[in-house]
């Protein structure tokens, strides 16, 4: 009796372990990332460009697609604070716009954005299982404008102060919306009794349009291309 009491325990603390190890279908990520901007403006119109402070809050939910936990989905919202500085051509109304050189007009432009990334995530090791794997991913995120504050000084004084009237060169669905394609490798430390985990990332976006300014002061060609590479830290749960 002993001897089956033994078994019929050991059998089922084997199937609960096995059980709270299983990793769930559906689990939320929530993540910040400080990035850096890669920009480059119309050399036409525009001096070299220099990025301000960006960061990314995230908020994704990320789904197993197979029973070895290894292949996930990942659906979310991004929300992004990015900055760029240049110099350019400033016109005053009614005025001829001549295309000299002389660029003394310094334009400092802040955006706020939303984008909604869609990723697979394929990892090295079996998240339900081990405490520490590895992870390649890459997705397609739309991106779309929701603020933009732009001001521009010329000759010492403030000589607008605006939104720019910012919209993409090449717009998707709305002249304020467009696309990123992004890719990025990760580690993860995991908790597999507790279905939790950390994990931090390096990821680059790649912008399929740049960002273009409508002004009737401003060049008749003014648009500012920007990339960037994210690290971001964050926990699943």
């Amino acid at each position: 009796m002993l001897f089956v009491l033994c078994v019929f325990f050991g059998s089922a603390q084997k199937e609960g372990n096995k059980h709270s190890r299983k990793t769930p279908v559906a689990q939320t990520k929530i993540s910040f990332s400080p990035a850096i901007g890669f920009y480059k403006a119309n050399p036409h119109h525009a001096g070299k460009a220099s990025p301000k402070m960006a960061f990314c809050f995230s908020l994704k939910e990320e789904f197993r697609i197979d029973k070895k936990s290894q292949s996930f989905i990942a659906i979310g919202v991004d929300y992004m604070l990015h900055g760029v500085k240049f110099n350019s051509y400033y016109f005053h109304k009614d005025s001829l716009k001549l295309y000299t050189g002389n660029m003394n007009a310094s334009y400092n432009l802040t955006i706020q954005e939303l984008d909604f990334p869609i990723l697979i995530k394929r990892s090295f090791q079996k998240e339900n299982n081990a405490l520490l794997s590895g992870y390649v991913f890459a997705g397609y995120s739309y991106r779309m404008l929701i603020k933009s504050v732009m001001s521009v000084s010329y000759q010492g004084d403030e000589a607008e102060y605006d939104n720019g009237n910012l919209q993409f060169k090449i717009p998707a669905l709305s002249k304020l919306g467009s696309s990123f394609l992004l890719a990025g490798a990760g580690f993860q430390k995991n908790n597999p009794n507790k279905h939790k985990a950390f994990y931090a990332e390096i990821q680059f976006k790649y912008s399929l349009s740049p960002l273009y300014i409508d002004q009737p002061y401003a060049p008749s060609s003014l648009y500012v291309s920007g990339h960037f590479l994210y690290l971001t830290v964050g926990v699943k749960i």
